[in-house]
């Protein structure tokens, strides 16, 4: 039964640049997304100051958050692409 399988190839695994560069791009997503949800807090609430608290208090938190992962995301990948060259 084993020999049945000898010499047959699977999927290439993925190079790890790749995979980090996936990583990065999920972090930009998360940006992209809570910047959409700044906007649309803006957008929708009458009352600007509560609209800046909500920012503020919630959102920005956030924000640094994504932004901390998606430097440390680039780093990741850029180091990745220069191990290779």
């Amino acid at each position: 039964m084993i020999e049945q399988f000898k010499g047959e190839v699977g999927p290439a695994p993925e190079k790890l640049e790749d995979q980090k560069y996936k990583e990065f791009q999920a972090t930009m997503d998360e940006e992209e997304r809570i910047m959409k949800e700044i906007d649309n807090v803006l957008a929708t609430t009458p009352n600007r100051e509560e609209a800046e608290k909500i920012v503020l208090e919630t959102l920005a938190p956030q924000m640094d958050e994504a932004i901390r992962k998606s430097k440390q995301a680039l780093d990741n990948w850029l180091n990745e692409m220069r191990k290779d060259n």
